[in-house]
Protein backbone atom coordinates (compact mmCIF):
# COMPACT_ATOMS: atom_id res chain seq x y z
CA UNK A 1 0.00 0.00 0.00
CA UNK A 2 2.84 2.41 0.86
CA UNK A 3 4.37 2.02 -2.62
CA UNK A 4 1.01 2.84 -4.24
CA UNK A 5 0.63 5.91 -2.03
CA UNK A 6 4.08 7.15 -3.01
CA UNK A 7 3.24 6.81 -6.72
CA UNK A 8 0.04 8.79 -6.24
CA UNK A 9 1.96 11.43 -4.29
CA UNK A 10 4.57 11.69 -7.04
CA UNK A 11 2.04 12.48 -9.74
CA UNK A 12 -0.06 14.72 -7.49
CA UNK A 13 3.01 16.82 -6.69
CA UNK A 14 3.79 17.19 -10.41
CA UNK A 15 0.19 18.18 -11.09
CA UNK A 16 -0.22 20.62 -8.21
CA UNK A 17 3.23 22.17 -8.24
CA UNK A 18 5.66 21.75 -11.11
CA UNK A 19 3.34 22.39 -14.05
CA UNK A 20 1.23 24.90 -12.12
CA UNK A 21 4.11 27.41 -11.92
CA UNK A 22 4.73 30.25 -14.35
CA UNK A 23 6.69 29.38 -17.48
CA UNK A 24 9.93 31.19 -16.67
CA UNK A 25 13.26 31.05 -18.50
CA UNK A 26 14.65 28.40 -16.16
CA UNK A 27 11.78 26.04 -16.93
CA UNK A 28 11.94 26.63 -20.69
CA UNK A 29 15.63 25.74 -20.65
CA UNK A 30 15.07 22.58 -18.60
CA UNK A 31 14.58 19.12 -20.11
CA UNK A 32 10.85 19.28 -19.31
CA UNK A 33 10.60 22.69 -20.96
CA UNK A 34 12.21 21.36 -24.13
CA UNK A 35 9.72 18.47 -24.21
CA UNK A 36 6.81 20.88 -23.80
CA UNK A 37 8.20 23.24 -26.42
CA UNK A 38 8.56 20.55 -29.10
CA UNK A 39 5.29 18.71 -28.51
CA UNK A 40 3.39 22.03 -28.54
CA UNK A 41 5.22 23.30 -31.62
CA UNK A 42 3.76 23.97 -35.04
CA UNK A 43 5.84 21.05 -36.28
CA UNK A 44 3.63 18.68 -34.26
CA UNK A 45 0.61 20.66 -35.45
CA UNK A 46 -1.83 19.57 -32.72
CA UNK A 47 -0.75 15.88 -32.72
CA UNK A 48 -4.03 14.57 -34.14
CA UNK A 49 -3.97 10.79 -34.62
CA UNK A 50 -3.11 9.72 -38.16
CA UNK A 51 -1.64 13.09 -39.18
CA UNK A 52 1.96 14.12 -39.87
CA UNK A 53 2.00 16.01 -36.57
CA UNK A 54 0.81 12.94 -34.70
CA UNK A 55 3.56 10.90 -36.37
CA UNK A 56 6.20 13.41 -35.31
CA UNK A 57 4.97 13.36 -31.71
CA UNK A 58 5.13 9.55 -31.73
CA UNK A 59 8.69 9.59 -33.14
CA UNK A 60 9.76 12.19 -30.57
CA UNK A 61 8.45 10.20 -27.60
CA UNK A 62 10.11 7.01 -28.87
CA UNK A 63 13.41 8.87 -29.37
CA UNK A 64 13.31 10.18 -25.79
CA UNK A 65 12.52 6.72 -24.40
CA UNK A 66 15.45 5.24 -26.30
CA UNK A 67 17.78 7.91 -24.92
CA UNK A 68 16.64 6.94 -21.39
CA UNK A 69 17.28 3.25 -22.08
CA UNK A 70 13.62 2.30 -21.55
CA UNK A 71 12.28 -1.15 -22.42
CA UNK A 72 9.21 -0.40 -24.54
CA UNK A 73 6.93 -1.96 -27.11
CA UNK A 74 4.60 -0.52 -29.73
CA UNK A 75 0.97 -1.64 -29.98
CA UNK A 76 -0.35 -1.02 -33.49
CA UNK A 77 -4.06 -1.14 -34.26
CA UNK A 78 -6.53 0.56 -36.59
CA UNK A 79 -9.46 2.89 -36.30
CA UNK A 80 -12.41 1.57 -38.34
CA UNK A 81 -11.74 4.33 -40.92
CA UNK A 82 -8.30 2.80 -41.53
CA UNK A 83 -6.23 5.25 -39.49
CA UNK A 84 -3.18 3.58 -37.93
CA UNK A 85 -3.02 4.14 -34.16
CA UNK A 86 -0.07 3.31 -31.93
CA UNK A 87 0.32 2.96 -28.18
CA UNK A 88 3.76 3.07 -26.58
CA UNK A 89 4.10 0.76 -23.56
CA UNK A 90 7.14 1.03 -21.27
CA UNK A 91 7.66 -2.00 -19.01
CA UNK A 92 9.54 -1.84 -15.71
CA UNK A 93 9.86 -5.15 -13.88
CA UNK A 94 9.32 -5.15 -10.12
CA UNK A 95 9.75 -7.83 -7.50
CA UNK A 96 6.04 -8.68 -7.85
CA UNK A 97 3.99 -9.56 -10.94
CA UNK A 98 1.16 -7.39 -9.62
CA UNK A 99 0.95 -4.51 -12.07
CA UNK A 100 0.49 -0.75 -11.71
CA UNK A 101 -0.35 1.12 -14.93
CA UNK A 102 0.31 4.83 -15.44
CA UNK A 103 -0.98 6.41 -18.64
CA UNK A 104 -1.40 9.61 -20.63
CA UNK A 105 -2.69 10.17 -24.16
CA UNK A 106 -0.32 11.94 -26.53
CA UNK A 107 -2.76 12.77 -29.33
CA UNK A 108 -4.55 16.11 -29.62
CA UNK A 109 -8.08 16.95 -30.72
CA UNK A 110 -7.62 19.66 -33.36
CA UNK A 111 -5.08 19.90 -36.17
CA UNK A 112 -3.36 23.25 -36.65
CA UNK A 113 -3.89 25.11 -39.92
CA UNK A 114 -2.62 28.23 -41.68
CA UNK A 115 -4.83 30.47 -39.52
CA UNK A 116 -4.87 28.77 -36.12
CA UNK A 117 -2.30 26.84 -34.12
CA UNK A 118 -3.57 24.28 -31.60
CA UNK A 119 -0.69 23.33 -29.26
CA UNK A 120 -2.91 21.09 -27.07
CA UNK A 121 -0.58 21.92 -24.19
CA UNK A 122 -2.70 21.08 -21.17
CA UNK A 123 -4.62 18.36 -23.00
CA UNK A 124 -2.34 16.56 -22.98
CA UNK A 125 1.32 17.54 -23.28
CA UNK A 126 1.15 18.10 -19.51
CA UNK A 127 0.44 14.40 -18.95
CA UNK A 128 3.02 13.20 -21.48
CA UNK A 129 5.78 15.33 -19.95
CA UNK A 130 4.84 14.08 -16.46
CA UNK A 131 5.35 10.49 -17.67
CA UNK A 132 8.66 11.32 -19.37
CA UNK A 133 9.86 13.06 -16.23
CA UNK A 134 8.80 10.07 -14.15
CA UNK A 135 10.63 7.59 -16.39
CA UNK A 136 13.75 9.75 -16.47
CA UNK A 137 13.91 9.42 -12.68
CA UNK A 138 12.81 5.78 -12.26
CA UNK A 139 15.10 3.68 -14.42
CA UNK A 140 17.65 2.80 -11.73
CA UNK A 141 15.20 2.28 -8.89
CA UNK A 142 14.05 -1.06 -7.46
CA UNK A 143 10.28 -1.43 -7.53
CA UNK A 144 7.86 -3.55 -5.56
CA UNK A 145 5.07 -3.83 -8.14
CA UNK A 146 5.78 -4.14 -11.84
CA UNK A 147 4.94 -1.04 -13.85
CA UNK A 148 3.57 -0.20 -17.28
CA UNK A 149 3.93 3.44 -18.33
CA UNK A 150 1.66 3.94 -21.32
CA UNK A 151 1.39 6.67 -23.95
CA UNK A 152 -2.07 6.25 -25.49
CA UNK A 153 -3.09 7.09 -29.04
CA UNK A 154 -6.64 7.72 -30.24
CA UNK A 155 -8.03 9.20 -27.01
CA UNK A 156 -9.29 12.35 -28.75
CA UNK A 157 -11.05 10.53 -31.58
CA UNK A 158 -13.57 12.85 -33.20
CA UNK A 159 -15.75 9.90 -34.20
CA UNK A 160 -16.79 7.87 -31.12
CA UNK A 161 -15.95 5.71 -29.37
CA UNK A 162 -12.95 7.59 -28.00
CA UNK A 163 -10.24 6.29 -25.63
CA UNK A 164 -9.25 3.83 -28.34
CA UNK A 165 -5.66 3.32 -27.18
CA UNK A 166 -6.42 2.46 -23.57
CA UNK A 167 -9.37 0.26 -24.57
CA UNK A 168 -7.19 -1.64 -27.04
CA UNK A 169 -4.57 -2.18 -24.34
CA UNK A 170 -7.20 -3.73 -22.08
CA UNK A 171 -8.50 -6.05 -24.78
CA UNK A 172 -4.95 -7.31 -25.39
CA UNK A 173 -4.07 -7.76 -21.72
CA UNK A 174 -4.95 -10.41 -19.14
CA UNK A 175 -2.59 -8.95 -16.53
CA UNK A 176 -3.37 -8.44 -12.86
CA UNK A 177 -3.71 -4.63 -12.79
CA UNK A 178 -3.71 -3.39 -9.20
CA UNK A 179 -3.96 0.35 -9.89
CA UNK A 180 -4.30 2.75 -12.83
CA UNK A 181 -3.11 6.37 -12.62
CA UNK A 182 -4.28 8.60 -15.48
CA UNK A 183 -2.35 11.82 -16.19
CA UNK A 184 -4.64 14.07 -18.21
CA UNK A 185 -4.88 17.87 -18.26
CA UNK A 186 -2.65 18.29 -15.21
CA UNK A 187 -1.22 21.64 -16.33
CA UNK A 188 -3.18 23.66 -13.80
CA UNK A 189 -5.43 23.31 -10.77
CA UNK A 190 -4.94 21.73 -7.35
CA UNK A 191 -7.66 19.06 -7.27
CA UNK A 192 -6.60 15.41 -7.43
CA UNK A 193 -9.45 13.04 -8.36
CA UNK A 194 -9.10 9.40 -7.36
CA UNK A 195 -11.72 6.81 -8.35
CA UNK A 196 -11.63 3.75 -6.15
CA UNK A 197 -13.75 0.70 -5.40
CA UNK A 198 -11.89 -1.32 -2.77
CA UNK A 199 -10.31 1.19 -0.40
CA UNK A 200 -10.85 0.52 3.28
CA UNK A 201 -11.49 3.37 5.70
CA UNK A 202 -7.94 3.06 7.09
CA UNK A 203 -6.38 3.14 3.60
CA UNK A 204 -8.41 6.23 2.73
CA UNK A 205 -7.20 7.91 5.92
CA UNK A 206 -3.57 6.98 5.10
CA UNK A 207 -3.90 8.42 1.59
CA UNK A 208 -5.28 11.74 2.81
CA UNK A 209 -2.54 12.06 5.43
CA UNK A 210 0.27 11.15 3.03
CA UNK A 211 -0.89 13.76 0.53
CA UNK A 212 -1.28 16.41 3.22
CA UNK A 213 2.25 15.74 4.42
CA UNK A 214 3.87 15.91 0.98
CA UNK A 215 1.83 18.65 -0.70
CA UNK A 216 -0.43 20.90 1.37
CA UNK A 217 -1.68 22.63 -1.82
CA UNK A 218 -3.23 19.47 -3.23
CA UNK A 219 -6.95 18.88 -2.61
CA UNK A 220 -7.94 15.22 -2.63
CA UNK A 221 -11.36 14.26 -4.02
CA UNK A 222 -12.28 10.58 -3.70
CA UNK A 223 -14.89 9.15 -6.08
CA UNK A 224 -16.60 5.77 -5.75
Amino acid sequence: MKYILLLIIYFSCISCAKFNSDFDIEFLESQEGKWVNYLCSKECSGRVSGTEGGEKAFDFIVKELRSMGCDYQIQEFYHYDGTLLRNIIVSIKGSSDSLIVVGAHYDGQCESNARYHFPAANDNVSGVVALLHFLDNMQAKELGNSLHVCFWDGEEAVVPPAFKGSKYYLTMSSLDIKLYINCDTIGYGTDLYIKYSEYTENEEYDLINFLGEYDSNCHLILLN
